[in-house]
């Protein structure tokens, strides 16, 4: 007959035979299935946060590009620069059209601070619209340049120019286009969308110096729009 104590020692044996023994399929599956709840409800909230960190470092570059802007106008009377969008730093050396032959956007402004680093969208991922005849890799990739400014390429002859105009031919500058992402990069894109229906957002430079995000539809209908009275 085994005393107290001897009991006692056999009760604790088992307690601990039953600890080491570990979960329970059962309890496993429980802490899997709260683990995936959690990480269902963080994700999209995590998505968001950093969608968000990219848009504001792209607002940033888009103000600092401004001040280069206004400086380099302050010096030349209130005359924006006669260049094109795409950049000239050597790894894109030798891409410029005829019509497209002068300082670059980036030339124009970089001794006023705007260096062809600024000019890299950080949530350019390229192409986003299917079919099309654009690179897939990064637009910043492709022609150094993540953004479109109205700059002296063919595009924009007639269609809102700003290269080479006195910034008094703006008649509203608060609300008129001076640069913006090539794509709408901004708010979770998905790529193969159509461009026509797409409804991304893009971030804009205004000629007041302002930056927002603009639904894509709104962005692409505005940018054809003339500066001054028609």
């Amino acid at each position: 007959m085994l005393s107290g104590a001897g009991r006692r020692r056999i009760r604790s044996g088992a307690g601990m035979s039953r600890l080491g023994a570990g979960f329970t399929l059962i309890e496993l599956l429980v802490v899997i299935a709260i683990i995936a709840i959690l990480a269902a409800l963080l994700f999209p909230v995590l998505a968001r946060m950093k969608a968000k960190a990219l848009q504001t470092e792209c607002t940033s570059n888009l103000r600092q590009i401004w001040h280069a802007f206004r400086m380099y106008m302050d010096d030349w009377d209130g005359v924006y620069p006669w260049a094109p969008n795409i950049q000239c730093d050597p790894k894109w050396g030798g891409v410029l059209t005829s019509i497209q032959m002068s300082p670059t956007i980036g030339d124009a402004l970089v001794p006023y601070g705007a260096g062809y680093g600024l000019w890299r969208c950080p949530a350019d991922t390229g192409e986003l619209f299917s079919p099309s005849s654009f690179p897939r890799q990064p637009w910043w990739e492709v022609g150094g340049n993540s953004y479109v400014w109205r700059g002296s390429d063919y595009q924009f002859l007639g269609l809102g120019m700003l290269a080479g105009k006195a910034e008094t031919a703006v008649r509203e500058p608060s609300t008129y286009y001076l640069a913006y992402d090539a794509r709408p990069w901004h708010y979770l894109p998905v790529a193969g969308a159509s461009y026509w229906t797409y409804q991304g957002f893009t971030n804009v430079l205004f000629c007041d110096g302002h930056v927002k995000p603009v639904p894509h539809a709104q962005a692409r209908a505005e940018w054809a729009r003339p500066p001054g009275p028609p």
